[in-house]
């Protein structure tokens, strides 16, 4: 039986696919060599991977929503911090100086993305709710189950 590796994004804008999946199947590569050697890496390349991608769904959604979006500054931000992180060794990504390292990068996750993910634990749902349809508006959509855009992406 082969190996298959399933690569799944997350929300927000994403630039095309093929670009994507370049630069994750480069991070990959990278981490891979450095933490276990070139022979692992041998072992990665013939696995079949395959990126579950919804970038396009996305990305038309939340611009129909009125919010920006600028595709070459995302690549060229994305391309930036996979550098960065080729300086970093394996410790550097571990625990609380993980943390810390991760949240100093340029471009690291969102205040509203942290908060959609810990919206569930807000003992005042309605108010999450409310504060995810204005800032998170594709994340309201996707858990629509009456809604084109989740659909679309489920």
């Amino acid at each position: 039986m082969s190996k298959r590796l399933i690569l799944i994004h997350g929300r927000s804008f994403k630039p095309a696919k093929a670009e994507l999946e370049a630069i994750w199947t480069e991070a990959l590569r990278y981490g891979i060599s450095r933490d276990f050697g070139d022979a692992k890496v041998g072992q990665f390349e013939h696995v079949d991977k395959e990126l579950a991608y919804y970038g396009d769904f996305s990305n038309d959604f939340l611009l129909k929503e009125g919010v920006t979006y600028d595709p070459q500054k995302d690549l060229d931000d994305r391309r930036t911090a996979l550098e960065e992180l080729k300086r970093w060794n394996r410790p550097d990504f571990a625990g609380e100086t993980g943390k810390s390292n991760y949240q100093k990068m340029n471009g690291q996750s969102s205040m509203w993305e942290t908060f959609a993910d810990f919206a569930d634990l807000l003992p005042l749902a309605a108010l999450s709710d409310r504060i995810i349809s204005r800032k998170l508006p594709d994340i309201e959509q996707y858990w629509n189950v009456d809604g084109k855009f989740g659909s679309n992406v489920r």
